[in-house]
This record gives C-alpha cells, structure tokens and sequence, in this order.
C-alpha cells in the first residue's frame, strides 16, 4: 500500500462520560454498541480496583454530549480488575468479571441471573443469531467457553489451535451465526478460527507494527494498528480466509483482502455495527463516532486498490476505456480521478470499472471493488429487499445494453443476406421454367407405371393368401411342440428333484468323509510322532498294522457322528428330562433344554453336555446305552448304541474309558411307562410324605430367622421387622408372615379402609425389653399422607382351646407411628397379628397391581390345560415371591400394570367386584370347562394384595393337538376401568411326563430335600407320648388324634398330617418350634433352629443367581419381541429394570424409527424420572424443546420422556393452518392428569408480525397406526407466541401440533437442500431430489438421516436458506445444466410447486432425473416466484457432481451381497434347499406363506396364478431379504404356524448341516 494515499477522517460526533474528568484514575477496559444507538463502557479505577459500567446515547445537546442512562460500580475482586461488557438484547446486557458471568436489566437496574465457571475472563463477545451464544476468553489460556444467553449454561469449550502456553485471547469478535470466531492474540495477531477452533488465517503487518484492537461487522473485519493507533485497515473475512494460514500487510498478495484504509484520531478500543464506527481512549474516556460514508469512500478504497494494480494493468484499464490525455496515466488513483469527471463512474456507482476489472481478468481488484459497492448499496438502500431489486435492475440494462449491440450487427448481417436473396431468386424463376417442361414428361410416365401397379397388386393379394395358409399350418404344429415340450420340462423336474436328492446324499457322505479323512490325518500325524520318538524302527509290517489302525479310527469317528445324529432324532423333551435327571445335570442345564424345546429338538444340546462333562466319548457309550435303557428306549439302544459299541477294539475302549456312573438295569425290574403312572397315581393316594415326593406349594410369603440378644433384621415381600440390640435376652427364632387369605374376622367396620394384608409376628406373645419397628408396604395411592392417620389393630389367640379365636386391641396413631406413600412404619413390644386401616379424609382410593399368567405342564394331550391369572401388588418383592410360587409354570408373557380406584364410602356399593374374564377364539381347540369368567370382591383384593384365578381349558373332540396355538385373550375389569392381554403358546411345548415333572419339581424347590429330611429326623424322635402332648397343642381333634396313636410310626404319621394341613411347609416351621418348646421338647425343637441357620445359608448364592436370572431374562424378554440388546439395556437401566416402563421407549422408537440399530436412540428422545414432590425439567438440547415440570405438578413419581415426531404422511396431520414448528410428543401415553400445568417450549420458524396471532393447538393420542386429533380449548394466557418459540400449558401428556390460522401475518424461514442417489454404474441415471423443509436442526438431522437409511441419499450440497412469505403467485423450481455433454434431463426441466404445501406442511421435496454421460459436470437448481411481470428468486444452488464418488460397492442387493461373502459350500447348499422345498409348494401354500410374511397383495395374485409358485415365492423372500443363506428364521416359523412340518424340517434339516445360520427363535 502507498501510504501516501492514506487519508484521515474527521469524526462525526464527540463525547466523554462526567467520571473523566481531568487526572482522573479511571481506564476504560471494553466497549459494547447496543441496536438502540446506544454505547456500553466497562472499566477499573486504577487506584481502587473497583470496576464500572456505564451506558450513555451520544447527544450533542447533552453536558459532555453524552446522556447516561445507566452506571454502576463494582467491589473489587480479590484477583481481578478485568470487567467485560456486551449487549444481549433491547434492554439486557451480559457482563463478566474474573470467573462471574451475569445477565443485567439496565432498564430495571436489576441482575437477572448470575453464574461462575473455572477460569479468568480477558475478552468477551456475542454472536449475531436467534439463540445466541456467548464466548469467553480465558486469561493465559487457549480455551474460549460458550454461554446460552437464556440460562448462562455452559455449553461447549473451544480450544483455539496455534497458540503458545501463557497466550490469551485479548480480544473476541463473532461473525456470522457464529461460524466463524475473529480475536486479537498474544504477540498482537488478528487471527480467523472456525467454530472449532482450528485457525484459518494470522494477519500480520510490518515489522514493529502490531494489532491493537479489531472490530467485526458482517463479513468485514477492522484492525486498529499500533504504534500510533490511529490506522485502520478494514478486511473481507472470506478473502482473508482464502489467502491462507498466514497473510500479511507488507506482501503484494496482502492488499487483496482489504477494501479500506484509513487514519483516525487516537485510540485504544474501537467497535462497529451498523453504519457506525466508535473509538474509545482508555485514559481519556473520549468516545468518537465516524460516519460509514466516510469509511467506505473512493479515498479509503484507492490505497488498498494501489497494492492489487500494477502500472501494467493500469495501463490496460486506460485503453479499455479509451482515455485520451495528454500526461501518460501510471496510477491508479489518477485513473479513478479520470473516470469521475468523465461520469463513468460515482463515489455511489463503480460498476463499469467492475465490469472492466473482470472482464480484463483483474480478479483481486474486482473482489474489492465488489464489495465497496455493496457496502454503497447498504448505505443508500438500508431495506435489504430495495437493494436485490437494484442489483437485477442493473443487471437486466446492461443485458439490454449488450441485446441492442448485437441486434445492431444482426440487422447489418440480414441487409447482406437480402442482396444474396433476390439474386437467388431469379435464378429461380429460370429453372422453375424447365421444371415445368420436365413435370409434363414424367406425367406420362406416371400413367404407365399405374397399370404396372395394379397388376402386382392382384399378384401380392393371391400371395398373401397361400402365406395365411401356411401360417396356420405352422401354427398348429408349433402347438404340438409347445405341449411336447411342456411333457418334456416336468420329465426334467422330476428328473431335478432326483438329483437334487442324490446331491443332498452325497454331500452328507462327503461330509462324513472329510470327518473319516480328518480322523486319518490325524492317526497318521501321531503315528509319525510315534516313528521319531521311537528309538528302534520298526519293520514294514507294522507300519502297514499302525496305518490299519487309523484307518480304522477314522471309520469309527465317523460312525460315532451318525450315532449322534441318529439318538438326537429319537429323543423327545420328556426323555432327554429323564436322562438328564439318570445323570443328575446341574438345573441350568435342565432349564436349557426345556427352553431349546420350543426351538429345536433338545437331544443334540443333551449330547453335546453329556460329551462336555466326559459321560460319552468316541470309545465308550455305555453310559448312555444304560441312561436309555433306565428310561425304556430299547429300540434306540439295540439297533444303534450296541452295534456301535461292539464296533470299538477292547484295548481302545479299555485305554478311553469314561468313569461308569450307572449300574447296568436289571430286566425284571423294567416296567412300561403305563405301569409306572399307575405306581406314581397309586403313591399320590397314600402319604406324600412316606414316598419323598415333593409336593408343588402356593404358601403365603414366610421367612424364619434366628434373632440373638445384638438384634437383626427379618425382611419377607417388602415386611422389614427391625430387632434393636438389647430387646432379647436369649436367642429365639423369630417368623415374619403375610397371610394373603386370612381364614379368620378381621377388626374394623370398614374392609374398604384396610390397606395392607394381614401380618402375623411369631412366637405369639413373645415380649421385647426394647421396641421393635415393622414397616410394612401399602397398596393405597395417597397424594398427601399429612391429611391421612392409620389405626393398628393387633391381635393375639386365645388361650382356650379354640386357638383360631383371635382378640383383637384397637391403637390410633401414636408412639411415632409414620405413615408415608408406599409403608407404614408401627413399633411393637409384643408380637402378634397386625392388621392396619386408613382413616382418611379422601373419598378415594387407589391401587396399582401387576397382572400376570402362568400355564401349567401336561402329561398327556387329554389333560386339561389350567391357566392361572394372578394379580398382585405393584412391588418386586411380591412381583418376586409371585413368580417364585409359580416357578414351575410357564410364564405366558411379561405383566401389565393395572390400575384400581374404590370409593371409601360404605354407602358406594358400585363396582364391587373384580371381574377376570378369558376368552378364546371361534377356531380354537379347546374350551373352558369352569366358567369363563371369575369374581373377586374389591376389598379383599386391596387388602390381601394378591388374588388369583384358575381357568380350566379342555380339549375338543377329534383336535390334534400337537400342533396347535393357545391363543386366548384375559380381560381384567372393575366397573367402566379395563385391560387387556393376549395369552399364546403352543400346546406341543407344554407336554412333560409325570416323572419329569417330578425332577423338575425338585429341581426348582432346592430346599424340599433339606424339608423332608427334617421331617424324618423329627419323627424318629417322638414317641407315642410325645405325640399326645403335640396333637393336644395343636387342637387337632378326637378322631384323627386317634388314627394317630394307632399307627404303627406314630412320629411319620404326625408329621404327614401336619405337612397336609400346612401347619408346617418348607419355610414355615415356626409353628412346630413352637409346639415343641411348649412342650418341653427343647433337644427336639433345636433341629428346626439348625434348619432354618441352613436354610439360611444355601438361599444367599442362589438369591443372587435368581436376580442374575431375572436380570437377563427381562433382556431375553425384550430381544424377543424384536429389540436390540444395546437398546434394551439403556431402557432397563433408565427405567430402574421395570420392563413395562423400559418397554416404552423402545416402542416410541420402533413407531417413527423403522431402523434401530442405523440411528441414534437419543437425538430426539429423552427420558428422565421426575420427582413429584420436587418436580423437574427435560430438555431436547439439539431441539430446543424444554418442560418444566412445577413441584406437585404429577401425581406420582413417574418416568417423563420427550420426543418429536418428524415425517408424518400429510394425511396424519390435523387442521389446515401454517405449520412453523415440529410436532412434540410427551409421554408416558396413559392418560394421566397433571395437578398443575407444566410448561411446554417448543422452538418455531416463522417471524409474527401482529401481536395476538390466531394459534390453533391440537392435541393427538395413538390409535394403533392412526393418530387421534382433537383441537383443544384455550383460555387467554395458556398458549404465548414469542420471537422464536411458542410456549404452552399442557395440562394433560399426548402429542402436540401448533398452527396460525392467518398466514397473511406470518413469515416462514425454510431451508432448500439437495441430495443425490448412489450408482453401482459410472452410467446409471442420477434422480436428483431437492428437499424444502422448515428451517430448524431436528427437520434437518431428521431428513439427511431417513433419506440416508431409507434410500441410500448422500448430501450433495450444504443447505440454502430463503423466507416464504404469502402470495398468490406460483413457485416452482428449475434445474439448468451448463455443459450439455455430461448430464441431460429425462423429464421437465421446471416444476411447479404449490405453496400451500409449504405452509401446511413441514417439508416438501421436487425430484429430477438426469441421464448420466459418465463424466463429471455442474447443474443449477434455483426456487423462484411466477409473477406476473417478472421471477423472484428465492434461492440458486451451483453443484459440482462427481461420479466417482457417487460409485457404491454394495448397492447391488443385500441376498448378492450374502451371497458374495458366504462360503460357496453353504450357497449350494441353500440353492439345494431352496430347490427341494419349492418342489413341495403349491399355489395355495405359497400364497398363505407370502400372507404370513407381509408380501404385498399385488405380488401375491401373481404367485397365485404361476406355474411354479414356489420358485417365485422364495426368489421374492430372497430378493426383499426376507431370507438368505444364513437366515432362514422367518420362513420355518411362516411354515410351522402354517401347519407344513414336513417342509418346515427341510429348513430345519439346512440348519443343522450349516450351523452358522441363525434358527427360528421363540415367541411366548
């Protein structure tokens, strides 16, 4: 730059705050310019440290010319005098001191909120966009912290790359929506970073010459440069970018990213906005402002222009506008001076020296040029729309311009053409004369070959005829062939199919073969270790002996293979149960097999345990043969174990030998299977006791625990009985019970009152020094437990006879009684039953439970099946001891949660009863024998807790029921509240033999052994005597008192009748500890204590076994309704391991996220558990959408999620108005009532003009696949519409969808984006698709990913934004291609667009389909308005296209893909099958399998009318990738449900063979 060009600028106004005055102490530290005119000064008093800020308007008619509407001083900071100061918004400053950030109201004199954070600010500034950010700069540190300015809350940290340790960012400025980050640095740089930090450009000057403060505007950054402080040098950003990492002042290149230079008076601090730019001094506090028209002047731009232009190019720009002068013109400040007084061009208007710039390739001088005039237009036309209307004016005359120039060499061109014209057309005239002569001769002609003509006519006609002939002959002919050769194809199926066959046989022999070559290799290989070890070598004829040897091993190995195929076919469920217990296998095992039943036979798994665990080898398989034998498969055992193991040499046998584990059976002991259910029906009519049988109980909830003089703790179903230490003086065991049917009356006069089952304490009366503390759950649901108050009722037997006579005592609430939500909280120095209600002042009551089925285990298919429905309280603990009782049912499916609400008046007798109702369908094989419906009174229910009901299912007359589905449907009713649950499974997988349900009995009671050997120990000791005194204490009566004494093992026959009557049970032994001690009996009586001390002790590892257990079976659950596992865990975790709330979210996923696993669950979801006492808020960050959530405002604490719900078909969205924002959808879905409203923010893309706009909200709930709309009713005040959100009292969960009726009030801000189709051809066409959507983050993240999943789309270009406004006129969109010779446009190149759409509706898209040349090239795509007189553009997209990059690897078809990366071995193999299993499939079935698995209707008419539907079926399956070759699930359940087990075991079969593929998988 010549600096003698530089000019100085006068400033415009003056002013100085009246606290710097005249040796004054205070130092300005920061400045701010607010939108209002008005300027912030932030500072320190150098001898105090105390800080300030002032905000004053520059008024000339003011004293000091400035009129101050806000100051405030600070206290001193103990490390720090650094304070910062920025606008915010009309009225609100943001200022930061130290580590402090706070947001102030200068107009109210008041701090609205205030935050810390971890480090020490030095620069501040303010981001430009809607919601904006705030970005600090720490002291000595490289990082920069961002600020939401609604909540101060830290959003992100910026690290700044290329700066030094102990560097600091003195400076900050933000261009743009906060894209792009300018800061003056240590060693006094300005440099440009992105928005992550890393640095575009370092701007330098020359030597001695450093930045001392900058201001950013739009796309212009200032830098004041010291020393001196006085030049100013204004930068284009984007050019400054462009020059590289670093620029500087002094290189040539350096001009071409400055547009002007100037001097000023000086200063320490400078800022612009708008058209104004102000100085500040730091120690003077004088405050200056210079007009933009000053800035932006011919004089300012001419030295930056000096650095770009050479004495050449000026030379070039002379000619170029033919300047004739008498002094030769060697700068270009003297050409700018010629041009003006010339009127070429105006300090307003330089566009002809644009013009001349560029069109002479002067391309660094245009960009300058460019941009002083468009900072000229900013300055004349502030309105934005005036100046886009100027520049096309422009543009369009100097298009006219160039049109009359080349019209006017047109017309030169045509006069020329004229001349050349008459001339021809007189030689025309001659030779039209002879035309004329010629014309008369060919007529003659003509009439000759006419004759000529109707003669070969007649000729063709009689030839056509004897073709017609002979066309229908060869017709016929080929009719016959068609038929021949039709013959001849089902000859070739048939003949397919054989070979097919012979194939499938010969590859299981190859594969046993390689088995056998395997075994070989291997003999050989440890033949040749033997030969090296050996120290003598043998002669040849034993090495022929070894190599027989091995030869032989190989056979063997594989005739052990199909023996192993062989015995997994013959052994069912029930017979694999009973080898399993011959062998006593851990209950893991067991419980695998049962399970891998309902998918395969579990024979194979049996063996493969039996070979793990060294029970059967290659060599020796008498283990089994004895196992099958035990369990009467003789035919198995003779016709493959024995001939088998005949086979085997005696020295291998002998040398490989499994440990023997069962004796051989004897034969007179066998017996049929009928014999032995007659032996166990005849057993279960004596003494259960005597034969060892464990019998299946449903008890009450007990537990027995040994409690010292240090005191201890029993807890049973949620009951916790607190023992202090000292409350005993001797040990005692001490029962805790929950009876949930009492059998006795219960105190009060109001069962509605009762909220907890009856607890009964033992030993009865047992008295305690200290008071104990019980707390026991409640099932009521109580808002406010202050208003409530319990009464205890505690109880105590008789002591006549008659120990079934309670006496119970009446206690109100005292002793520090606590009555809280779920407990109630009582202390006790004496124990007995208790038995609590509630007084309360509510009118209701409500209850939660669980419901849950089980089905019971069959014997044989005329059994009836006994479904048990259960209801129990809404707690683990009972959930656990329910599941527990049942532990040897079946589970049909995972609870719901129900919910029941009584009135507590005695007088409402409405809804008294709890109905259970279960119903089949029309087609099913069995009906309910015992009613179909059972009640229940509602008192008892919510006061036991627990209720149960069994429904008997008998089968139909001539049903098979092997294959047949249970399905059955449970409706649980009181009053107008119901529920329903779908109960299925297959009959097949409930059969079990009686024996087998005895071992598993015994399996999953562990502790029935430990029961029946105490029973026998305790009977071994009474006596006769003894026994009386027992029978006496327990009032059992005269008569059986009698058979008793009478029998032959008095001891046995006690304990059997106690056992019966269930005076005593495997966790109930408190009774006869009792009995016993009562009757001096205390050597006895300490059985029971060593008991219970072991029982204790085996219930610990297992406890944690069953919580493993229910653990992974609740993950089990979910996978099998068709979750992930990833998924399933963060649900699980989020919902605290309750599976009816963790399946919520996953199901909201599943409905607008067809695929999981490719998205990311929690962009716009999120769950969170809200306290309903502290209530809270949840936020979607990336949305923008908050809920606040008040305390008191739910009613229970509750897991609260927030979703948004993008891509809706139009049909499903509500009303008609203009749609600005997302609709939001708050859960959970139950419809629940909140007691105070939570406010609901959801962000919005329109701009209101008017202040009351015409909102109309609908609130939507799920119906299936359809969504409910209502529109709901607003009062003044529920619904506000703010800047950029819209915020709304919801009073209720559900969907919402906000609209403005008016949209002539309205402007809507949206966004154009292109994508693009990937090809697997360098020539395939390309479907070009422009989106336009509503301009905010979640439509956007949204769009790129379901285009991206869905259809395979990439981006093709960064997004355009543009503003709808209402119009009448049509838009459309256009696509224009530069260069024709790479892509051509198959259909319309324009296309209408409806704006309605665009209102009504969140996103809207235009496709084009290019044929593709294979070559790279550009296209054009631009949004416009049709008017009447002229186009509006809203938008143009200039677009490179790359073909190499649009190439894709594995678009081709996943089943090729498959087919690709599988082994060639498994593809035959699934061609095989394929082949086989068409061959069985007919019209109908193929048509009932594509029903079965979602086939269209369309595709399945034409599977209907093939001839070969099976072919075509599974090329369809294959093609969808339904099936492949290692997935094959889908299709063997479609035939299994389908009745075809035949063709369901060629799948199956393929499974086997291929074990990589994935099997079919069981649903309950």
């Amino acid at each position: 730059m010549d600096s003698a060009m530089i000019t100085k600028l006068t400033p415009v106004q003056c002013a100085r705050t009246p606290r710097f005055t005249t040796g004054s102490d205070w130092r300005v530290r920061d400045m701010a310019l607010g939108a209002d005119g008005s300027v912030a000064l932030s500072g320190w008093h150098s001898g105090t440290d105390r800080t300030f800020i002032d905000i004053l308007f520059i008024d000339p008619d003011c004293t000091n010319k400035c009129k101050i509407i806000f100051t405030e001083e600070f206290e001193k900071l103990p490390n720090s005098y650094t304070r910062l100061v920025s606008y915010i918004s009309s009225g609100q400053i943001v200022t930061c001191c130290d580590d402090t950030i706070e947001l102030i109201n200068y107009n109210q004199q008041s701090t609205i909120l205030s935050r810390t954070f971890s480090g020490k600010a030095v620069s501040m500034a303010v981001s430009e966009e809607e919601d904006q950010h705030i970005f600090v700069g720490l002291y000595r540190s490289n990082k920069v912290i961002v600020f939401s300015s609604s909540g101060l809350t830290e959003l992100k940290t910026i690290t700044l790359t290329g700066l030094q340790d102990g560097d600091s960012v003195f400076e900050l400025g933000v261009m743009g929506a906060a894209r792009t980050l300018c800061a003056r640095t240590s060693g006094y740089k300005a440099s440009v970073y992105n928005i992550n930090g890393d640095v575009q450009t370092e701007l330098t000057a020359m030597d001695h010459t450093r930045a001392w403060s900058i201001a950013v505007s739009s796309e212009l950054m200032m830098v004041l440069w010291a020393p001196g402080c006085t030049l100013i040098t204004a930068h284009h950003i984007p050019s400054l970018i462009e020059g590289g990492r670093h620029s500087s002042l002094a290189d040539r290149d350096g001009g071409r990213h400055i547009v002007a230079c100037f001097k000023i008076d000086r200063s320490s601090t400078i800022r612009i906005k708008d058209n104004r730019l102000i100085t500040v001094h730091r120690f003077t506090g004088e405050v200056k402002e210079y007009g933009k028209e000053d800035i932006f002047s011919l004089p300012t731009l001419l030295p930056a222009l000096s650095s770009t232009i050479d004495k050449t190019e000026v030379t070039k720009l002379v000619n170029y506008f033919t300047i004739t002068s008498d002094q030769s013109i060697t700068d270009i400040g003297t050409l700018v001076q010629r041009l003006t007084d010339a009127g070429s061009i105006t300090p307003q208007n330089i566009v002809q020296l644009i013009r001349a710039c560029k069109e002479l390739n002067l391309q660094d001088a245009a960009r300058i040029l460019s941009i002083y005039q468009k900072q000229k237009y900013e300055l004349s036309f502030p309105d934005v729309e005036l100046r886009i209307k100027l520049l096309a004016l422009e543009e369009e005359n100097q298009g006219n311009v160039d049109t009359i120039t080349s019209l006017e060499g047109r017309t030169a061109s045509l006069e020329k053409e004229l001349e050349t014209t008459n001339q021809a057309l007189q030689e025309s005239n001659k030779t039209q004369t002879s035309l004329r002569e010629k014309l008369t001769t060919t007529e003659q002609s003509l009439t000759k070959y006419e004759d000529t003509l109707a003669n070969l006519r007649e000729e063709l006609q009689a030839q056509t005829r004897r073709l017609t002939q002979e066309r229908d002959q060869t017709r016929d002919e080929l009719d016959q062939t068609r038929d021949d050769l039709d013959q001849t194809r089902e000859t070739l199926e048939k003949t397919t199919n054989n070979l097919h066959q012979a194939e499938l046989k010969t590859a299981q022999e190859s594969k046993a073969l390689e088995e056998v070559l395997q075994q070989t290799k291997q003999a050989l290989e440890e033949k040749e270790k033997a030969i090296t070890e050996s120290d003598v070598v043998q002669d040849s004829e034993d090495d022929g002996s070894e190599e027989h040897t091995a030869i032989k091993e190989s056979t063997l190995a594989a005739g052990f293979g199909r023996l192993l195929v062989t015995v997994d076919e013959d052994l069912t469920l029930d017979s694999s149960l009973k080898v399993a217990m011959l062998f006593q296998l851990p209950p893991s095992n067991v419980d695998l097999l049962r399970r891998i039943s309902l998918v395969e036979t579990p024979g194979g798994k049996l063996l493969d345990i039996l070979r793990e665990r060294d029970i059967i080898n290659m060599y020796d398989v008498t283990n089994l043969q004895k196992a099958l034998m035990g369990i009467r498969l003789k035919r198995t055992n003779e016709t493959v174990l024995v001939p088998y193991q005949e086979s085997v040499s005696k020295h291998l046998f002998e040398e490989h030998r499994t440990p023997e584990l069962l004796p051989w059976p004897e034969e007179e002991a066998e017996q049929t299977f009928e014999e032995e259910k007659q032996e166990d029906s005849h057993t279960e009519g004596g003494s259960s006791v005597v034969s060892g049988e464990p019998v299946k109980r449903y008890h009450n909830p007990s537990l027995e625990q040994m409690i010292g003089i240090e005191g201890g703790t029993i807890s049973v179903a949620g009951v916790n009985l607190s023992v202090p230490g000292g409350a005993l003086t001797e040990n005692h065991v001490i029962a805790v019970e929950v009876v949930r049917d009492a059998d006795m009356d219960l105190p009060g006069e109001d069962n509605r009152s009762r909220i907890t089952p009856l607890i009964k304490l033992g030993p009865l009366k047992l008295e305690f020094k200290k008071p104990v503390t019980v707390t026991i759950p409640h099932s009521a649901v109580i808002p406010d437990v202050d208003r409530h108050s319990v009464i205890v009722y505690s109880g105590q037997q008789s002591e006549e006879d008659n120990k079934e006579l309670v006496t119970w005592t009446e206690e109100r609430s005292e002793r520090g009684w606590r009555l809280a939500e779920d407990t109630v909280e009582v202390s006790l120095t004496c124990l007995g039953f208790l038995s609590i209600s509630l007084v309360s002042e509510e009118t209701v009551q409500r209850h939660i439970f669980r419901v849950v089925s089980f089905v019971d285990s069959i014997t044989n298919p005329e059994e009836d099946i006994i479904i048990t429905c259960c209801l129990c309280k809404d707690n683990d603990e009972e959930f656990k001891s329910l599941i527990e009782d049942h532990k040897s049912n079946l589970r049909l499916g995972d609870y719901a949660t129900y919910q029941i609400v009584r009135s507590s008046k005695r007088s409402d007798l409405s809804a008294t009863q709890l109905v259970m109702s279960l119903g089949l369908t029309k087609d099913s094989a069995y009906s309910i024998s015992n009613g179909s419906s059972k009640q229940s009174d509602i008192d008892h229910v919510c006061e036991a807790s627990r209720v149960s009901q069994q429904f008997r299912l008998r089968r139909k007359k001539d049903v098979c029921v092997d294959t047949t589905i249970l399905d059955a449907k449970l409706t649980v009713r009181h009053g107008d509240n119901s529920t329903e649950s779908v109960l299925q499974t297959k009959v097949r997988s409930l059969f079990i033999s009686a024996e087998s349900k005895r071992y598993l009995l015994q399996m999953l009671e562990p502790d029935v052994k430990l029961y029946e050997d105490l029973k026998l120990n305790i009977a071994s000791q009474l006596n006769k005597h003894h026994c009386e005194k027992l029978c006496m204490y327990f009032g059992l009566a005269p008569g059986l008192r009698e058979s008793i004494l009478e029998a032959r093992d008095v001891g046995m026959e006690l304990m059997t009748i106690l056992d019966e009557r269930e005076v005593i049970m495997p966790q109930k032994m408190i009774a006869l500890y009792e009995g016993l001690t009562g009757c001096d009996l205390n050597k006895i009586a300490r059985k029971i204590t060593e008991y219970t001390a072991a029982l204790n002790k085996t219930d610990e590892q297992p406890k944690e076994q069953r919580i493993t257990t229910t653990k992974k079976s609740k993950v089990k659950i979910l996978m099998e309704e068709g979750f992930t596992k990833t998924d399933i865990i963060q649900a699980l975790g989020l919902s605290q391991g309750r599976v009816d709330l963790g399946r919520k979210p996953l199901q909201d996923v599943g409905k607008h996220k067809e695929r999981l696993q490719a998205m990311e669950p929690v962009m716009f979801y999120k769950e969170q558990f809200i306290s309903a006492a502290n209530g809270g808020d949840l936020s979607l960050p990336e949305a923008g959408i908050l809920l606040l959530m008040p305390p008191g405002c739910l009613p229970k604490d509750r897991i609260v999620n927030l979703s948004v719900i993008t891509g809706l078909d139009p049909a499903q969205l509500p009303g008609s108005g203009s749609r600005l924002c997302q609709i939001v959808k708050c859960g959970p879905e139950e419809p629940l009532l909140l007691k105070e409203p939570a406010l609901l923010r959801i962000p919005h893309c329109g701009s209101v003009d008017t202040d009351t706009p015409i909102v109309t909200i609908y609130g939507g709930q799920s119906q299936g696949s359809t969504i409910d709309w209502r529109v709901m009713a607003l009062t003044n005040g529920e619904c506000r519409v703010e800047d950029h959100y819209f915020e709304l009292e919801m009073k209720k969960f559900g969907m919402f969808c906000i609209t403005i009726k008016d949209k002539s009030s309205i402007k809507k801000q949206m966004r154009a984006l292109p994508l693009i189709n990937k090809i697997t051809s360098p020539t395939d066409d390309l479907i070009i698709t422009l989106w336009l959507y509503n301009s905010d983050s979640v439509g956007h993240q949204c769009l790129l990913q379901e285009e991206a999943i869905q259809h395979g789309k990439i981006k093709l270009h960064q997004h355009s934004s543009f503003t709808l406004k209402p119009a009448k006129s049509q838009m459309s969109a256009q696509i224009s291609i530069p260069t024709k010779d790479t892509f051509a446009v198959v259909d319309a190149e324009t296309q209408d667009i409806d704006p309605e759409h665009l209102w009504t509706r969140t996103r809207h898209k235009v496709d084009f389909r290019l044929k593709n040349g294979g070559r790279d090239g550009s296209i054009v795509l631009n949004v416009l308005t049709k008017g009447l007189l002229r186009n509006t553009l809203f938008c143009t997209l200039k677009i490179n296209i790359e073909i190499e990059k649009l190439l894709s690897p594995s678009s081709d078809g996943s089943h090729l893909f498959l087919r690709r990366q599988t082994p060639t071995a498994m593809v035959h193999s699934f061609d095989d099958m394929k082949r086989q299993l068409a061959s069985r499939v007919d019209n109908e079935t193929a048509v009932q399998i594509a029903s079965i698995l979602g086939l269209p209707a369309d595709l399945k008419s034409i599977i209907r009318r093939s001839r070969t539907p099976g072919v075509l079926l599974l090329d369809k399956l294959v093609e969808k990738t339904i099936i492949s070759a290692v997935r094959v699930s889908l299709l063997e359940g479609a035939l299994m449900n389908n009745g075809n087990e035949e063709e369901a075991e060629l799948v199956q079969r393929y499974r086997k063979e291929n074990v990589v593929v994935s099997g079919l998988q069981a649903h309950h």
